[in-house]
């Protein structure tokens, strides 16, 4: 094969064909009958069709006006048709958009030994335009001239430039001010926020005046940037000062800015006004300081109110009793009891009353002898006095409260006790007051001081999750940064560098799961967490989790084992969070224990609670006090006074096995043990898993349910069609698939499942006796599915569908907080 015109010049001829503005029909572009097309011997020749039928790009070859009379496979899969089916079609019109003219624009262009590159989007059948760049060139066969296609589907690269534009316009959009400076600080770039926040023109500055201009101390400002030349971001407020000379607090991100070669080129720096944020604190804590202030004294004055009705008591109780010796005790004490005593005969008619009596009641005695004693009621009481009457007639009753009025019309309240008895035959009713009117009013501002501690606390707990949910956008930036740099992403890092860069990400990782935890403890309390479930066989999930740790807990001197329960069950778990609470306690263990000591971690099954899987975190180290073992999983409950980390880790822990229907018991020591502490966590065990095996060949069928039997529940099929309607009848929980099938196969109907609503969501394990070609381990990796060869190790296999079931979308719901 040769080019009659070779290419003297580098120059290209680029072509862009906008889309034709019609809706794409169900059966792909409206062609024209083939036309009669003798393909030629050479292209038919078998070293050519090897060439031809592998090229990576879509291949047509067509005569000089434009028919196709070959096409390869990539341009079968490109155009969704065969390549019998496209012999004889004009090529232009597998062009969206494309007119008649157009080849005779690529043939004039070709004649000037020029280069053609269209973009254009050419039609698939069934589908509608894709994207495309299409290379045009001349070919000769046997002294005969031809036309190449080369088509190359560049919806990626689209969608990639796309996203590089929509992410320059979210920086430009962004709400916090970025700006990039030089090593001396000078701004290169600055985003609309930016200027805005210091009232700034782009024009004006960029390239000028150094950024410690815009801050009221240039001290505190080089010595930020100082510490940033050193490879170390800055973080914190500083004050600043605007154009138009207007000050304001801004809260600052200072990152060094580096380049392919990991050498620092400038700073990065991101601000946000927080003026109004800290002046709303300030007065916050000056509120909170003087509402703290008024609960202590109204607490005193309760307290004393409350000492003093208790001294009120003891002495009623002291003067009941001694009435019991003698009358004359009786009128003592009657007499110059605090507690008003007065008697009311069946008619409901003041026959006695004591000093006490008249004083608290605050009418002249005369006016009351011989009166109803509804007459120091008011109004609004009178039914339920009365209610209170008929309980008394009827010798029934207890303490209330009601209200009074004095002759003034001074409304008092009043603590009121009674008892019947009878006096000379007749019914009388004994009625005891106590003046509770000053302790009333100091409950009720308790009570407001109680309400108004609430909102403080609600509002601080709102505050909190808020600064949490700013916080960890950057912080994931910084630690995606870190991560990145660590693999490489900027070339080799000296040794001194990586140390820092590994102490930045441990910092980063330490932040995030504080605010992970705050931010956790926030939904808790608004019974708005969401657990996305999954089932997972919970013996390897554990023993995975807790042997991450294994590097760490040795190269503390510790002795850490491991005892796993192989098919000891399944449970229904969000597993990041099962993960962290596994994690979160393994930590603590490591934290807590000296050098050479030692940690367990066992799964068991509990004999007399059959339904129960139990992990058991046993470590030799401090343990915790008996007086402390109860309250350790509350919320900030720190023991002793210089404790670090947030008291939040086992409180939120034990609300997440909660919530997923388990339990967390603590013991200190261990049962067995001479120091340190247990922790049993235990979980519902839940249903087996179903898995479905495809494969033609007997053998693996029979090899693979025996091997998985034990801990899934197993279903085989060994034809593609079958297995498809199978999984329609009844879905699977996951599908083991060969891809060399009879009738259909596996990546053909893996294609099936994603197109089908109900399967496409159905975790998929590959399995081949072979390394798959570049079309079907692409339509594999296009689908995120990983690939299996046989003959595979039992571990090696349940570790691979572990993997799948974990990587797969579970449905994340609220689940309510339990009471």
């Amino acid at each position: 094969m040769t080019t009659p015109m070779q290419a003297s010049s580098s120059k290209t001829m680029r072509i862009d064909i906008p889309p034709a503005d019609l809706e794409p029909t169900p059966g792909g572009p409206a062609l024209e009958a083939p036309a009669a097309i003798e393909v030629p011997s050479q292209i038919s020749h078998r070293d050519f069709q090897e060439f031809f039928q592998n090229v990576y790009d879509g291949a047509l070859i067509c005569t000089m006006d434009g028919f196709v009379v070959a096409a390869n496979l990539r341009a079968e899969q490109l155009l969704g048709q065969t390549a019998e089916a496209l012999v004889g079609v004009p090529v232009i019109r597998l062009i969206s958009g494309g007119a008649p003219e157009l080849l005779g624009t690529i043939l004039h262009t070709l004649s000037e030994d020029r280069f053609v590159l269209l973009q254009a989007n050419v039609m698939r059948a069934g589908e509608g335009p894709f994207p495309a760049e299409i290379a045009a060139h001349f070919l000769s066969f046997s002294s005969t001239g031809y036309l190449s296609f080369f088509i190359r589907d560049v919806t990626l690269r689209k969608e990639a430039e796309a996203q590089s534009r929509t992410e320059f316009i979210a920086l430009q959009n962004a709400g916090d001010g970025i700006a990039i400076t030089d090593l001396e600080g000078r701004l290169q770039y600055a985003n609309p926020a930016f200027l805005r926040l210091w009232a700034l023109n782009k024009d004006g500055v960029i390239g000028h005046p150094p950024i410690v201009s815009l801050f009221r101390k240039p001290q505190a400002a080089e010595a930020m940037m100082k510490s940033v030349r050193a490879g170390t971001p800055w973080f914190g407020e500083m004050e600043a000062e605007r154009h138009n000379g207007s000050v304001f607090f801004s809260h600052l991100s200072v990152s060094p800015n580096i380049n392919e070669d990991d050498e620092m080129i400038g700073m990065v720096f991101a601000c946000r006004d927080v003026s109004q944020s800290k002046s709303d604190q300030q007065k916050l804590e000056r509120y909170r300081d003087h509402l703290e202030d008024l609960v202590k004294e109204r607490t005193r004055e309760l307290t004393r109110a409350n000492r003093k009705l208790e001294k009120e008591v003891h002495e009623r109780i002291q003067a009941e009793e001694a009435s019991k010796n003698a009358r004359h005790y009786v009128e003592t004490v009657i007499a110059t009891s605090q507690d008003g005593i007065f008697v009311i005969d069946a008619e409901g008619l003041f026959e006695y009353g004591n000093e006490a009596f008249i004083n608290i009641l605050g009418w002249p005695r005369e006016d009351l002898m011989r009166q109803p004693f509804m007459k120091v009621i008011p109004e609004d009481k009178h039914a339920f006095i009365l209610e209170r009457w008929q309980e008394v007639q009827r010798g029934e009753g207890h303490p209330y409260e009601t209200d009074i009025l004095t002759s003034q019309g001074e409304r008092r309240t009043l603590l009121v006790s009674h008892k019947d008895m009878v006096i000379g035959g007749e019914p009388k009713f004994c009625v005891m007051v106590s003046d509770i009117t000053e302790r009333k009013k100091v409950e009720v501002d308790l009570l407001r001081a109680i309400a108004r501690l609430k909102e403080h606390d609600k509002a601080k707990t709102q505050f909190v999750s808020n600064v949490s949910h700013e916080l960890r956008t950057p912080l994931t930036s910084i630690g995606y940064a870190v991560e990145n740099m660590l693999g490489g992403v900027v070339g080799p890092l000296p040794d001194r560098a990586r140390s820092y860069v590994e102490m930045l990400k441990e910092d980063c990782q330490r932040l995030s799961r504080t605010i992970s935890d705050i931010l956790d403890l926030s939904r808790i309390e608004r019974n708005a967490l969401v657990l996305s479930l999954l089932r997972v066989p919970f013996s390897r999930f554990a023993q995975r989790t807790a042997e991450s740790l294994r590097v760490q807990a040795e190269a503390k001197g510790i002795t850490f084992t491991v005892k796993a329960l192989p098919g000891s069950g399944f449970v229904e778990c969000d597993i990041k969070k099962m993960e962290r609470v596994i994690l979160n306690i393994v930590n603590n263990a490591i934290k807590f224990t000296p050098e050479d000591g030692r940690i367990s971690v066992e799964l068991l099954r509990d004999q007399s609670a059959p339904g129960v899987l139990r992990l058991d975190i046993c470590d030799s180290g401090i343990g915790i006090p008996a007086e402390h073992i109860g309250r350790v999983t509350e919320r900030y409950y720190r023991i002793g006074e210089h404790v670090g980390g947030t008291g939040l880790g086992l409180a939120i822990a034990r609300e997440i096995v909660e919530l997923h229907g388990g339990k967390i018991a603590l013991s200190s020591p261990p049962p067995g043990w001479e120091t340190g502490t247990a922790v049993a966590l235990e979980l519902p065990v839940v249903e087996s898993p179903t898995l479905l095996v495809v494969d033609d060949e007997k053998a693996v069928l029979l090899t693979t349910e025996h091997m998985l039997s034990e801990g899934y529940r197993v279903r085989t099929c060994d034809a593609g069609r079958q297995a498809l309607q199978m999984m329609r009848n009844e879905p699977p929980a996951m599908v083991l698939l060969d891809m060399v099938l009879g009738d259909m196969d596996g990546p053909e109907v893996l294609m099936h499942m994603k197109a089908d609503h109900q399967l496409r969501n159905i975790p998929v394990l590959a399995m081949s006796g072979r390394p798959l070609d570049g079309p079907k381990q692409g339509i594999l990796d296009g689908f995120g599915v990983s690939l299996i060869e046989k003959p595979w190790h039992v571990d090696d296999m349940l570790d691979r569908i572990e993997e799948a079931f974990m990587n797969s979308e579970a449905p994340a719901s609220p689940v309510p907080l339990q009471d």
